[in-house]
């Protein structure tokens, strides 16, 4: 998957869909960047092979994708489809 991060801290996302990868609520493959909706202003993002993360503007950091092993940060082993605040991370 490929992530776009825009001037104005919007994030974009398009590619291989897999786990939710790209946050945009379902595993499908998009093969043109597409707004992850919900996501407040971002200031960087990294694109793990099967999870992404978010820090943003506010210093928020937000991950989603596959969730095995607790690679996301919220105490689950669960994929997240969409964005979802790490509690108690702020950068």
């Amino acid at each position: 998957h490929t992530a776009f991060l825009t001037s104005e801290g919007a994030l974009l996302m398009c590619g291989r869909g897999a786990f939710g990868i790209q946050g945009h609520g379902s595993a499908e493959t998009e093969l043109l960047p597409r707004v992850v909706e919900g996501l407040p202003a971002t200031a960087a993002v990294s694109a793990g092979d099967a999870h992404t993360l978010a820090l943003t503007r506010s210093g928020e950091v937000y991950s989603w994708g596959r969730g095995a092993h607790g690679r996301l940060g919220h105490g689950l082993m669960g994929d997240e489809l969409r964005p979802r605040r790490i509690s108690g991370v702020a950068g």
